[in-house]
């Protein structure tokens, strides 16, 4: 190599060490260090454009690999000015199609593999913030991308000759680069998906297709799969790319039957038919099928999941099932074991689905059930549900079976392909849920608004066909304003207002302030109506005839309104206080008008008994005139005067609550020690959290109230049967609860033995030893004779809003 040779003189004026043949490759290992650490001093010291040619050359005498790694390392340690700049126009010259394409045929081991994919799939990133803003456009996204895709389209031409020739090739290279372009630049498969669907007749280039995506990296797979999925038309041709790797690989296995069915959700369609139709295409994959339609139908009935998954989760779900049911009416068969499974399955699921309150759910467990009994072999008979969806087309849709044909026209294929985002959705991404799912809804103008509430008990009744949802959002959002116009006319429709809001029909992904307006609607029914809404809500919250969401909302609604129902009369004493205070003349007013008249005597005529109360007599002016004039001074000066630390005087306030408190205390206790429908020791545990709690709001409502004291028993008693409750939250609310019993009672009650001294004292030694036991529990009751060594509480009114 002559240009090596010349360089080497450069570098060193001699020589030192042999260098190879003219066009000779480098491939032993002496002869590769020695020119390695060349390459390493002509970097740093030869200007590179000036000796442009000869390092060219030299270049391609090397490994592309070393080459690569050289080049780059020597970018970012160089010192910055024109060097550096060289450096990467000489990186840009380097990086063509046939360089690439000579990389990744080159012979690496894994591990090499990977960190070269790695390098090149950076390095525009390591450019631009070597160079900053001076970057070169061979690096730019829109080139470099295109770059990669073709060199690997290239290398897949180059196998595929090989083969035919009888040469060994080497995919490793090839398998990560692939891999971490579906990390890096997701928008290259829209190039290669086509690519690697170009050529159906030649066995040999499906066969290196399919060894390329089966050979992928593990970490790598999940999002190259997804991305085939997206851009491959037809479920047939994932057979061609993925062949029976399934039963051979447990990773491609644990990704098609459990990340994209069971753990991730798109809003692609096709992700779900090109899997399932891969599932279900072949006999050899039947056994698999069936297991992942079983794991499918129990992920899909489970109620505890339900509780936990969105609506989109949920919808996908119902998706995957019923792209099942299409494959089954057309030609696949669920084995016998499963069958079953997938039936007792089914009918649970459609159960759960249809006591959920949102109309979604309910929709997806009659569309499912109705479809999936009607297909399968069981005694049990097909339902027939009146389904009413938006989606309801969008959902049949899954029940056909996409065309078996395979595109032969590439430009048909692309032009098709163009139509699907270039990015994909993640399942992480819950910010972009699919457009077909936004259903825009429009008030119907016949819709009344009320005027009374009269008005609201006639247009909320539900007529034949349902209740009108549009009509009653619209009675609801003016509810709260008739309630405060027209309050007394609660005596006579409280109750049957009441019972309208709560069995109010919620949609939420129609009108989604339906709920907040419900609860502002109950509580200020229960402020002004105390005695008739306590006692219906109250009744209602034990009855057989509502699910726990009705409950909670009950709860709720008690919790607001006894805290907003003590602290009325405090904020109405404070308007009555600053209106008085606006409608008094200000003495610096009178003052100021008395130093007017001291001052000018001879303009006392002008002024009027509306600029200050008092007769207009000769005797009362004569006295002002003659006063003196220090008395005057001083009077002036203390008019002016700001005092900054004066006395705020405390006046005593009445809590209007105690009046009614009993109306939302006790009816709660009372109906609790009958046949209660809720199961408080197991799965209605929480219920029993949000009643305590709420007795411990109504309690700290009533605090220093003549009824405080019997209250304070009552709930103490009531709340120390559940001080060893297995489950740990019921025992927080325990402790919260009798917390407000020691805020609420005087303390000279809590000391009394006669009274509460003994009951508060057994408790008090309970509460220190839980806070000592348990630092979890975060109760503060105030420091008293019984023995309780806390810090003093209040029931902020955050934490009763968080109650509500």
């Amino acid at each position: 190599m002559e240009c090596a040779e010349r360089l080497r003189l450069i570098v060193d004026g001699q020589s030192v060490f042999r260098i190879p043949k003219k066009h000779s490759h480098v491939s032993g290992t002496r002869e590769l260090e020695q020119c390695v650490f060349l390459l390493k001093k002509v970097l740093r010291v030869v200007d590179v454009e000036i000796f442009q040619e000869d390092v060219l050359c030299f270049l391609s005498h090397l490994d592309p690999s070393v080459v690569l790694r050289e080049l780059s390392s020597a970018l970012c340690t160089v010192e910055e000015g024109f060097k550096k700049f060289a450096l990467a126009r000489m990186l840009a010259k380097v990086l063509k199609t046939d360089f690439l394409s000579r990389l990744l045929a080159e012979q690496l081991s894994p591990a090499q593999a990977r960190a070269v994919s790695a390098l090149v799939v950076n390095l525009p990133s390591k450019v631009s913030n070597t160079l900053k803003l001076d970057l070169p456009e061979s690096f730019n996204l829109s080139r470099y991308p295109p770059l990669l895709t073709q060199a690997c389209c290239a290398r897949l031409i180059a196998v595929t000759a090989n083969l035919r020739e009888g040469k060994d090739s080497s995919l490793i290279s090839l398998c990560a680069l692939v891999g971490k372009l579906g990390v890096h630049y997701p928008e290259t498969f829209d190039e290669l998906v086509p690519f690697f669907l170009s050529q159906p007749e030649d066995f040999i280039f499906r066969r290196v297709v399919q060894r390329l995506v089966v050979g992928l990296p593990t970490n790598l797979q999940e999002n190259a799969i997804v991305l085939i999925c997206y851009r491959t038309p037809c479920f047939r041709q994932m057979d061609w790319l993925l062949e029976e790797s399934i039963t051979r690989d447990a990773n491609i296995k644990h990704i098609l039957t459990n990340k994209l069915i069971l753990g991730r959700y798109f809003s692609n369609a096709r992700v779900l038919k090109n899997v399932i139709g891969y599932l279900c295409s072949s006999p050899r994959r039947r056994k698999l099928a069936s297991e992942t339609a079983v794991e499918l139908f129990q992920t899909w009935s489970d109620k505890v999941l339900m509780k936990y998954q969105t609506v989109e989760q949920q919808r996908y779900l119902t998706c995957a099932l019923l792209t099942f049911v299409g494959f089954t009416k057309e030609n696949f068969v669920i084995e016998e074991s499963a069958r079953e499974k997938c039936v007792q399955a089914c009918l649970l699921g459609v159960k759960n689905h249809l006591a959920e309150p949102d109309e979604l759910l309910r929709n997806y467990g009659m569309i499912v059930g109705r479809e999936f009994l009607a297909v399968v072999r069981s005694d049990v008979k097909a339902p027939d549900f009146p389904v009413r969806a938006a989606d309801y087309n969008d959902l049949m849709s899954f029940l056909k079976t996409p065309s078996e044909a395979v595109e032969k026209q590439l430009t048909t294929l692309e032009t098709e392909l163009k139509s699907i985002p270039e990015t994909f959705v993640d399942s992480d991404d819950d910010s972009e849920p699919d457009e077909k799912d936004d259903i825009v809804y429009e008030i119907d103008p016949q819709c009344k608004v009320p005027r009374y509430l009269r008005d609201c008990l006639r247009l909320m009744v539900p007529g034949s066909d349902g209740e009108n949802v549009e009509q009653a959002k619209i009675c609801l959002e003016n509810l709260p304003n008739l309630i405060k116009r027209y309050p007394e006319e609660l005596y006579d429709t409280a109750v049957d207002l009441c019972r309208l809001v709560l069995f109010a029909e919620e949609c939420p992904r129609i009108f989604p302030e339906i709920t907040p307006l419900k609860r502002e609607s109950l509580v200020l029914l229960l402020i002004h109506a105390p005695i008739q809404s306590s006692a219906y809500l109250i009744e209602q919250f034990y009855s057989v005839h509502i699910n726990h969401t009705q409950r909670l909302e009950i709860l709720s609604a008690i919790t607001l309104a006894s805290d907003r129902y003590a602290k009325e009369v405090a904020m109405l004493n404070e308007s009555q206080r600053s209106k008085t205070a606006d409608n008094k003349v200000k003495s610096s007013n009178i003052l100021r008008n008395i130093d007017r008249l001291t001052v000018e005597p001879r303009i006392m005529a002008e002024w009027t008994s509306d600029d200050f109360e008092m007769e207009d007599n000769h005797d009362y002016s004569s006295s002002i005139v003659n006063r003196h004039w220090r008395d005057i001074v001083d009077e002036k000066i203390s008019s002016k005067t700001r005092k900054i630390a004066s006395k705020t005087e405390v006046s005593a306030q009445e809590n209007r609550f105690g009046e009614v408190a009993g109306y939302f205390f006790y009816p709660l206790m009372r109906q609790f020690t009958g046949e209660v429908p809720l199961r408080v020791e197991e799965s209605d545990s929480f219920l029993l959290v949000r009643l305590l709690e709420t007795l411990g709001v109504v309690m700290s409502s009533a605090r220093h109230t003549p009824r405080a004291y019997q209250m304070g028993r009552t709930l103490l008693q009531f709340a120390s049967a559940f001080r060893y409750h297995d489950h740990e939250l019921v025992r927080k609310a325990c402790s919260f609860a009798i917390a407000s019993v020691f805020t609420s009672v005087p303390k000279e009650i809590l000391e009394n033995e006669d009274q509460l001294g003994l009951e508060a004292a057994e408790i008090g030694r309970w509460l220190n030893a839980v806070t000592v036991n348990s630092p979890s529990f975060e109760v503060r009751i105030p420091q008293s004779s019984v023995g309780v060594q806390l810090g003093p509480s209040q029931l902020s009114t955050r934490r009763i809003q968080e109650l509500g």
